[in-house]
């Protein structure tokens, strides 16, 4: 079974699921009873980035024997968890674990699983889909993946952002008055409302960071992490800028470490501006020089094409 070790102590959830679970507030409806333990296991769970590196982890069974659930799983046991705990908490709910795929792919893995929920009373039946909304519940942000889609054959419910935002607000789910799409929404404007005409490249770059970093959560995570950081760069960098994500590991005694690096770009300059995001020290800037000395020293990355890319860059440089 697959243990995460942080800190030098085995990170066991399971209280925290059976603290949850015996605690569902009253007088609740059945679809209020779900969306309230899907916000609250979505702030539990992180996706277990391990798989990178050994997709075997992808299929791994639970192993409630050992009385041991890791904060750190991949869909096939996150599905498994919220199959078990929807199928005992109301007799008006029942839940299953689904086959399907993502537009937006929260792993390598080749296939994914999510849960489909069915309220006997009315018929309704929803899929939802937490390993995908786990950044989004983890960042303050609305879910994109509760109700919000069927089929072809329309077996599925939606529920609409409008009807989630009452459920949330009745239930007191949404923190600071207003989901983070708000704060990343002013962002824009704020970015947008500048004339960047009298701006180098390295400024505007600069007062983007800086408001990323503003907007910046503590996540327990590194994949939900840096799929925020991905979301406020695509929302917030300004029209002609770009960038591209790579991404590193570095094999420890104890665990692995994982990095994204951040290329930003413009189509006028011929330099990238390179940023590292580690989830507990944020931002990170640095350059080709760096990075190439970085991966001499043991860190390791799948994307081959960042060789090629600080190669030119680098030998631009010198010139």
């Amino acid at each position: 079974y697959d243990i995460i070790i942080l800190g030098g102590f085995m990170e066991n959830i399971n209280s925290s699921l059976n603290l949850l679970i015996s605690n569902i507030p009253d007088n609740l409806s059945t679809i209020e009873k779900v969306r309230w333990l899907y916000i609250k296991l979505g702030k539990l769970f992180s996706y277990n980035y391990n798989i990178i590196s050994d997709k075997t982890i992808m299929d791994q069974k639970l192993d409630f024997e050992n009385d041991f659930i890791s904060r750190y799983q991949t869909c096939v046991q996150i599905s498994e968890i919220l199959n078990i705990i929807f199928n005992n908490i109301d007799e008006d709910l029942s839940c299953e674990v689904i086959e399907r795929t993502l537009d937006e792919r929260t792993s390598s893995a080749d296939n994914h699983v999510a849960n489909a929920i069915t309220i006997k009373s009315t018929n309704e039946k929803y899929i939802l889909d937490l390993t995908a909304d786990l950044y989004l519940i983890q960042s303050g942000c609305q879910t994109k993946h509760f109700g919000y889609e069927s089929d072809i054959y329309s077996t599925y419910d939606i529920m609409s952002p409008f009807e989630l935002k009452e459920i949330d607000e009745k239930l007191g789910l949404i923190l600071d008055d207003d989901y983070t799409d708000k704060k990343i929404e002013e962002a824009q404007e704020k970015i947008a409302a500048q004339d960047f005409s009298d701006k180098s490249y390295d400024e505007v770059i600069d007062i983007v960071i800086s408001e990323i970093t503003k907007l910046i959560k503590p996540f327990k995570g590194f994949l939900e992490a840096k799929q925020f950081v991905s979301r406020l760069l695509k929302s917030l960098l300004p029209s002609g800028y770009n960038f591209s994500e790579y991404n590193f590991s570095y094999r420890g005694e104890d665990e692995n470490k994982y990095v994204s690096c951040f290329a930003i770009s413009n189509n006028k300059v011929d330099e990238n501006s390179w940023y590292f995001f580690e989830k507990d020290m944020s931002l990170i800037k640095t350059d080709p020089f760096k990075i190439d000395e970085m991966l001499k020293e043991g860190w390791e990355t799948r994307s081959t094409s960042i060789y090629d890319v600080i190669t030119d860059e680098i030998n631009r440089r010198r010139k």
